[in-house]
């Protein structure tokens, strides 16, 4: 666990050694689901799994559930961990928090950045907005947002026997 700037708890895995690939995972999903990844990676690399502000182990904060926050914490790990020359790879969600990250606080302190399934146009500001938009109703109330998102995701109609497991997971 670290303390970013804003007084938010954040916990992160820390395995390996070598140099440093930081992994920041998707929409509510904990830092543990890269753990086959992290497996086999810290055999030759230092890899650090973050928890996202208001995921996994991390602290569920009121505040700072944006783009541009979570960029901000990454650049914070970093510093906490004195790590430089790293990899950031982003899935899902992760992805425009590491594309932030590239725009705010730039690339000197990056040898790559790994970008999976996940969306490019971060710096259009209606983008920006709506990603935005959609963490601060994923906050307000997670079980309904989580509940909606998912069913969108389907072209038809879903049983509820579908969506049985996620919400008694929530």
């Amino acid at each position: 666990m670290f303390r970013t700037s804003d007084r938010v708890s954040l916990h992160y895995f820390d395995a390996g050694t070598g140099a440093a690939i930081v992994l920041e995972p998707g929409w509510t999903m904990p830092a543990d689901i890269f753990e086959p990844q992290i497996n086999e990676l810290s055999k030759r690399f230092r890899v650090i799994a973050l928890d996202r502000r208001s995921q996994g182990n991390s602290q569920k904060a009121s505040e700072g559930n944006t783009l541009e926050r979570h960029a901000q914490d990454i650049k914070e790990l970093l510093e906490h961990l004195k790590l430089q020359n790293v990899v950031l790879l982003g899935w899902s969600n992760g992805v425009p928090d590491v594309l932030m990250f590239a725009e705010q606080i730039g690339t000197t302190n990056l040898r790559g950045m790994v970008l999976v399934d996940g969306f490019l146009n971060v710096s259009d500001p209606q983008m920006q907005q709506a990603m935005n938009n959609m963490l601060k109703a994923f906050q307000a109330d997670r079980p309904k947002f989580t509940d909606g998102f998912v069913r969108s995701m389907y072209a038809s109609k879903q049983s509820e026997n579908t969506f049985y497991t996620s919400r008694k997971n929530r």
